[in-house]
């Protein structure tokens, strides 16, 4: 009796992103994978594996199981629960005694330049929080409303993961209280660009 080789990890992982791809197109509520522990780790490590192929640009290879995260966490406690300890690990519970505070730097666990961790590989937590500032939109909003969703929506706890710099954009997208007014004031790059020139030809015109 010949024996049956087994398949390789690649081919595992890459049957496992069709599957991933196949719940998107379905657009049935009722495919969306079970929220046991075993399932939702496995869908995090699909997550793992698809941003870190390639770190600074991972919209191609990470947006569809973005997309399924996000759809089955919206409609589960358990999976919100399940994967925001295996996103942020001993950080996704909120220490005691802790309140929000708008501190501009992310937390001392994320590394935004390098994505990587103290040992130098790549970081989950990193690669995520870094893309929430992307300019690819797609990308950005699929993270940042998959994290704010993994926080139940509550905007102190989002801001203590991410950062204040990473949370605002999207606290003032939605306009929740308190962050009303801040797209509105906010200046695009084509306005600061268009006064540092006005500014610059005034400063000529003063030394003339």
């Amino acid at each position: 009796m010949e024996k049956t080789a087994k398949p390789q990890l690649g081919t595992i992982h890459s049957l496992k992103c069709q599957i991933v791809n196949l719940l998107i197109m379905s657009g049935v509520s009722s495919m969306m994978p079970r929220a046991t522990p075993q399932v939702m780790e496995g869908l995090g490590q699909i997550l793992d594996i698809q941003v870190k192929i390639n770190p600074n640009s991972p919209s191609d290879h990470a947006l569809p199981i973005l997309t399924v995260l996000l759809k089955r966490c919206q409609t589960s406690a358990d999976a919100r629960a399940h994967m925001k300890r295996f996103i942020f690990g001993k950080d996704a519970t909120r220490p005691h005694g802790y309140t929000s505070s708008k501190d501009m730097r992310p937390p001392s666990s994320v590394n935004l330049k390098t994505m990587k961790d103290e040992d130098g590989n790549w970081d989950l937590r990193s690669i995520l929080t870094k893309h929430i500032c992307s300019f690819n939109m797609g990308l950005k909003k699929c993270i940042s409303e998959l994290i704010f969703v993994l926080c139940g929506e509550n905007s102190g706890e989002y801001i203590r993961l991410c950062g204040f710099g990473s949370a605002a954009g999207l606290l003032a997208d939605k306009g929740l209280p308190g962050w009303e007014k801040m797209s509105e004031k906010a200046y695009s790059l084509d306005e600061l660009v268009e006064q540092h020139k006005k500014a610059k030809k005034e400063k000529e015109k003063q030394k003339d």
